[in-house]
């Protein structure tokens, strides 16, 4: 007989029953080989959730690095975002001033774009902020009172000569005086000061909004201004007599150089760039219409300064220690780029700055599309 012990059978001798031997045998072959493939599907489960969890660590990752690389650099250890460092994220340390205030004062004057270079090393330094672009421009149009008090020191002693030969002539002419030839002289630059301001002026109250807006931030339009200008300089230089200076200035060159200032709100151009190019257009030497747009620049640039001045007390999010260094080194950069271009033009053409103008547009371009910066 065969018993059957804790579920296994038991042969004893004398056991005979070959055909449930072999059901028996077969049976445990049979879950011997279900066990083994059970375990095989369990390893190959395991290893699907582990390169499941790792593609899922993969993708948080990259997420992550993709937020954290768009806005300053930050440790990984704190991804949760402290409300203060988000409103701090693009403000401006000193040495960022120092560099901006240098950028500012050194090509506001010279005919290259202080518009282009301070909005590329803005971008490069991550302190452009996309969503308010109406910071930066508040800001650059502070730091541009730096260069406005620079040229007002540079030009102080004909600044005074101007008003004193403004306000006598006028009064002369009203009351019947006569006023000497030098005070005529001195009254007619005002008045052309006066004509060629009124074109910016009135063109840049109209299109303010998008002065302020992101659309003068596009270093696209920056590369396409700072080449199309270089062009129109190019030929200025070559069509114009340049024979009259600043004792022969006229209404219309006030009319023409006033004209060509309206070209320096579209971002690139160059508000010394544009009207050094005007002046040449109506035939005034380099100096002099180097010269002509310093004086022509005082109250444009000191209308925009203190009509930001009241936003920028409430939108600008860098500290005003900083806002003051970037001021006062663009005005110390500033004059002495005044000096060096009117000693420059006296014996030189502006080509160098044309070829600069290009060499610029080209970098830019080649920026955007490389990638390395965005447009906006």
């Amino acid at each position: 007989m065969c018993e059957v012990s804790e579920g296994r059978y038991r042969f004893q001798p004398g056991c005979v029953n070959v055909s449930t031997a072999r059901e028996l045998i077969h049976t445990r072959s049979l879950v011997s080989r279900k066990a083994a493939k059970a375990r095989k599907d369990a390893k190959q489960v395991t290893h699907a959730t582990v390169a499941l969890s790792y593609a899922r660590s993969q993708i948080v990752l990259r997420i992550v690095s993709h937020i954290v690389d768009r806005r300053e650099p930050r440790s990984l250890l704190s991804l949760a975002v402290d409300p203060s460092e988000e409103e701090n994220a693009y403000s401006m340390s000193i040495l960022e001033a120092i560099i901006l205030g240098l950028v500012q004062g050194l090509t506001e004057f010279i005919p290259v774009s202080s518009t282009a270079h301070l909005t590329l090393a803005g971008k490069l330094m991550n302190l452009v902020d996309p969503q308010h672009p109406d910071q930066w421009t508040a800001f650059v149009a502070v730091i541009q009172l730096g260069t406005l008090i620079a040229v007002i020191l540079y030009f102080w002693t004909d600044i005074i000569k101007i008003i004193a030969g403004f306000i006598t002539a006028n009064l002369a002419s009203v009351t019947g005086r006569a006023a000497d030839q030098s005070e005529k002289q001195y009254a007619m630059l005002g008045w052309l000061i006066i004509i060629g301001t009124l074109p910016v002026a009135v063109v840049g109250l109209l299109l303010r909004h998008q002065i302020e807006g992101m659309l003068t931030k596009d270093l696209r339009i920056i590369a396409a201004s700072l080449i199309g200008l270089a062009v129109l300089l190019t030929i200025a230089e070559i069509v114009g007599s340049q024979r009259r200076d600043m004792t022969r200035l006229r209404i219309s060159d006030a009319i023409v150089v006033g004209a060509a200032q309206v070209l320096a709100l579209i971002p690139g151009s160059s508000r010394s760039g544009s009207t050094i190019t005007g002046g040449l257009f109506s035939g005034l030497t380099r100096e002099t219409a180097a010269r002509f747009s310093f004086l022509l620049s005082i109250p444009a640039v000191g209308a925009s300064g203190l009509l930001e001045l009241p936003k920028a007390l409430h939108s600008i999010n860098t500290g005003w220690a900083a806002i003051a260094v970037a001021t006062v080194v663009s005005g110390i950069s500033g004059y002495l780029s005044i000096a060096f271009l009117l000693r420059y033009l006296q014996r030189h053409t502006t080509y160098v700055f044309v070829a600069y103008r290009i060499g610029m547009g080209i970098l830019l371009i080649c920026l955007l599309v490389s990638g390395r910066v965005l447009p906006r």
